[in-house]
């Protein structure tokens, strides 16, 4: 019989992430973003805000959410604009700002 992590829940599975070395916590990190992997980067990025954002396990389940849409939204922009994450050009992240404003969303939710 083998065991296997507990992966119901944030914290366990922000560990999944959290108890990597750095190094391989870094190349799935790399592969994620180059393959547009949207499960990976979405539990990479509610690992980082429950294990090194300011408010930890406490982030609100608002803020998970926004910060969810906030990559999925991203990342079909990428996709549909070949902005390629590893090596983002110079005017990519002003034209996702543009792209934003242009589709209605307002100034203050695009700082």
């Amino acid at each position: 019989m083998t065991l296997d992590h507990y992966r119901n829940g944030r914290l366990a599975q922000a560990q999944t992430w959290a108890s990597l070395p750095d190094d391989e916590l870094r190349r799935r990190a790399v592969l994620a973003a180059g393959e547009k992997d949207i499960d990976g980067l979405i539990s990479l990025t509610q690992a980082y805000l429950t294990h090194e954002g300011a408010s930890g396990l406490l982030t609100s389940p608002r803020t998970i959410e926004a910060y969810t849409l906030g990559v999925r939204q991203f990342l079909d922009h990428a996709t549909s604009n070949a902005v390629n994450l590893l090596r983002p050009g110079r005017r990519d992240a002003s034209s996702y700002v543009a792209a934003m404003l242009s589709a209605g969303r307002k100034p203050a939710g695009v700082q």
